[in-house]
């Protein structure tokens, strides 16, 4: 069984490197809709009864944090995949800040946390391995 829990996002930006604008919405994650997601970001993945995501109330900063549990099988399949995403306008040619904060309470190896980027039109994918300590801070 693989276990991969996580706050995960819990201070996410994105921004050009020298405007300093925030471009994703609600990186606090503290507005939820009445479906218990974050506004402005959608739920990736989690069809599946092992995989959940519930907003808590322990936060690194602020009010709120996503977890995302997956007690999944260790063969993997994306059928547990769990995540948010949220689109953001960028321009070709232009240098973007992102920094994520990210909390491991269990994981069977140092791929089960991912930052995963597309993009568009062409749909390039670009995953960036996640692999903070086991109950760090």
């Amino acid at each position: 069984m693989r276990t991969s829990a996580c706050c995960l996002l819990l201070a996410v930006a994105t921004r050009p490197a020298l405007a300093q604008q925030e471009l994703l919405h609600n990186t606090s994650f503290e507005e939820v809709t009445d479906k218990g997601l974050p506004t402005g970001w959608a739920q990736y993945g989690g069809g599946v009864p092992e995989s959940v995501l519930k907003i808590e109330a322990t936060a690194r900063t602020g009010k709120s944090a996503v977890r995302l549990t997956d007690t999944g099988p260790n063969e993997r399949d994306n059928r547990y995949a769990i995540g948010v995403t949220q689109d953001v306008p960028a321009e070709g040619g232009q240098i973007y800040l992102l920094s994520v904060w990210a909390k491991a309470i269990a994981r069977n190896h140092d791929q089960a946390m991912n930052l995963q980027l597309r993009f568009l039109p062409g749909d390039k994918l670009t995953n960036i391995a996640l692999a903070p300590p086991i109950g760090g801070d």
